[in-house]
C-alpha cells in the first residue's frame, strides 16, 4: 500500500489524502469491499472516488481510495508515522502499512 502524500503538512488545506492498495497474486483489487477499508482502524475510506489502475507502473493492478484529509490529520502527530490500512477482499481480511512524515512548519 502507498499513502500519498509521503510528507503530510498539518497546515495544508487539501480535501483528500490518497491510498493505493495492491494485493498479493491470486487476489483482485476489483473484489475489495471499499466500505470495509479503514485507516488506522478508525477512518473509513470514501466510497467515491475510487479507481482501479497501475499507479506505480509495476504491472500489478491497484485500487485508489480517498480519505478526508482533515479527519486523517486529526489522528496524527508530528514526526514519522506508520499508517495502517485494513479491509476485506472477497470476505478475507487484508492489512498493509506505509510510513509517512507529518510536519507543521
Amino acid at each position: 500500500m502507498d499513502f500519498k502524500p509521503d510528507v503530510l503538512n498539518l497546515k495544508d488545506k487539501g480535501k483528500w489524502v490518497t491510498v493505493y492498495i495492491e494485493l498479493p497474486e491470486g487476489y483482485s483489487v476489483n473484489e475489495i469491499d471499499v466500505s470495509s477499508i479503514r485507516l488506522n482502524g478508525t477512518i473509513q475510506a470514501k466510497l467515491h472516488p475510487t479507481k482501479v489502475g497501475d499507479y506505480d507502473k509495476d504491472g500489478v493492478k491497484d485500487l485508489m481510495v480517498k480519505f478526508n484529509r482533515k479527519t486523517v490529520k486529526s489522528i496524527l502527530s508530528i514526526g514519522t508515522q506508520t499508517i495502517t490500512i485494513t479491509g476485506t477482499v472477497s470476505g478475507i481480511p487484508f492489512q498493509g502499512t506505509d510510513t509517512i512524515k507529518v510536519i507543521s512548519p
